[in-house]
Order: structure tokens, then sequence, then C-alpha cells
């Protein structure tokens, strides 16, 4: 750094002494926002339509006053202040955008990934306080949807059109329908009740979920049919009725039906012939009862 003196400085006092001090600008401390679209485990055929910029990330101060920090700008903090990071959708978002929840709180960073001082950020109120300058932060919300899907399976020759599978969430505009035209859905993570519909003359033998805390079954969740049958897990009446759908995840469902001519008459090796050969045994034995107290009453 060079400084230049004037002269006439000098020429009045030629004894005077020039003390020259640098003070290192301090830059005022920033946040940033951040966007993400989660990805879904073992997700299937389905096309996402949403992106990032479906959200804006917001920091609102003490005095109420919104502002968009993820454009790329960052929002200049003021010390001692509060900020509270929250989201909301765009206008006019992407189709679908609404079926994505939060995952996760927010998470407040400094620029390269690092811890923040402590106290700085608080996961549960989502407050972000900055006591000192020069403190740049990032901040990223996660928000991601969920897949379901639908597999029938027929014994014997019956119907194959008409089955289907309802979901209702105690918020209708969330619900939704698997059949023969849609058989998977991308949904809203949350709690539903699931209905089975069938054709006529097809009765119900068990009500399925593709066990995905087995990997070799999860990884068959973006192709169905390749499941074994050790990997399904039948649904009670209950289960159905409290289904819970979580963020991030592919939900694989199968219906095991026939009509009561279409029952095998011997045990088909795992899957829905166990369930077939039960209810043809159940069968054979009150036919024998029948033909025992008939020959009883004879006697």
């Amino acid at each position: 750094m060079r400084v230049t003196i004037p002269a006439a400085v000098f020429s009045a006092n030629p004894d005077v002494t020039v003390q020259i001090k640098t003070v290192k600008a301090v830059e005022p401390s920033t946040v940033v926002g951040e966007k993400v679209v989660g990805e879904i485990t073992w997700w299937g055929t389905l096309t996402e339509t949403v992106v990032a910029d479906d959200w804006e990330i917001v920091a609102t101060d003490d005095d109420e006053a919104t502002h968009v920090i993820s454009t790329g700008e960052p929002l200049q903090l003021e010390v001692d202040k509060t900020y509270m990071i929250s989201e909301r959708l765009i206008a006019e978002p992407s189709a679908g955008a609404n079926l994505y929840v939060q995952v996760g709180p927010a998470v407040c960073t400094d620029t390269e990934g690092g811890e923040l001082p402590a106290g700085t950020f608080d996961e549960e109120s989502g407050n972000l306080r900055v006591s000192q300058p020069g403190l740049q932060v990032r901040c990223t919300i996660t928000n991601a949807a969920s897949q379901i899907s639908l597999l029938n399976s027929r014994i014997g020759e019956g119907p194959t059109t008409e089955w289907g599978v309802a979901g209702q969430n105690e918020n209708a505009q969330f619900n939704f329908d698997l059949d023969d035209g849609a058989s998977s859905a991308l949904v809203r993570p949350g709690g539903y009740s699931l209905n089975e519909s069938l054709p006529e003359g097809v009765s119900l033998i068990a009500f399925e979920q593709l066990d995905m805390t087995k990997p070799a079954c999860a990884a068959a969740a973006t192709d169905v049919t390749t499941a074994e049958s050790s990997c399904w897990i039948k649904l009670s009446t209950a289960q159905q009725q409290d289904f819970r759908i979580s963020a991030g995840s592919h939900h694989v469902l199968r219906l095991v039906a026939a009509s009561v001519e279409d029952m095998p008459m011997l045990p088909i090796t795992g899957g829905v012939g166990t369930y077939a050969f039960i209810l043809a045994s159940v069968g054979f034995g009150l036919l024998a009862l029948v033909a025992h107290l008939m020959r009883r009453h004879t006697a």
C-alpha cells in the first residue's frame, strides 16, 4: 500500500510524526436459501414434473417483513435480529407440487457446509439469529412426495379388469385411485384409508404390501412382477384403514382374489396358492363334516 502525504504538512512542521493505521472492513452477515426436491427410494415408472423453483425459501424478520432468499442473491442480516426460515409454493407451481411435504427441519450451515456458532439457528422453531458480522449462512429445505402402486394377482381365469384400490385422506384433495388405467400414482405422504374394489363374482383372498424392509424385495419395487412370493406381507383390516405413507418412499400393494370355481385343488408353492389351498381345504372339510352328520342321522 502506498500513502502520499502532501509536502505542505512537512513544511509547516518538519518534526511532524505520521501514523498510519489500517482497518479491515468487516463484511455483513448474509443468508441464502436453497431448495432440494428429494428423491423417492425405488422410484417406479412415473415421471416427476416438479422443480426446485416451484418453491421459495423465505426469511421473515422481527418486523414481519418477508424476504425471498432462494433467488441466489444473499440477504444481508442485521446483528441480533431474528429471522424465521420457511418455504412457500410460488403462485403457479407445477402440477403435483402440492403433493410434496417438507422432510425434516430446515438445515442451516455456513456456505461451506460447516457448523454455525452455537445458538445461531434453532431447528425446532426455524429461527436464525446472528450475533456477529461476517457470517455467511446457507439454509436448505428438502421436500418429497411418495409413490404408490398396485399389482393384481388373479387366481384362475377370472376377470382382469375393474380391480382397484381407493385411498382416502382426511383432506379429500389428496385422495387417490389406482385401477386398470392408472396402476401407479404420485401421492402426498400421510395417513390413508385403503379400500379395494373387485369385479362381480370375484372375492378378495388377501390385501398385501411389498416388504420394503428386505433389500431384495425393495429392489423389486421398480418392477413388481419380479417380486418373490415371500416378499408380500398381508395387511389386516385395521392396517388398511390406517395406512401410513412416508415421504420419499414407494409403497406397492397387491390384491389377491379369485372366484370360487378358480380355486386350485392343490397348493401352489408359496404366495397366493397357499391362500387358495387353505380356502379349498376349509371347503372340503365342511363337506366332509356334512357327509359325516348325514351318515349318523341315517344310521
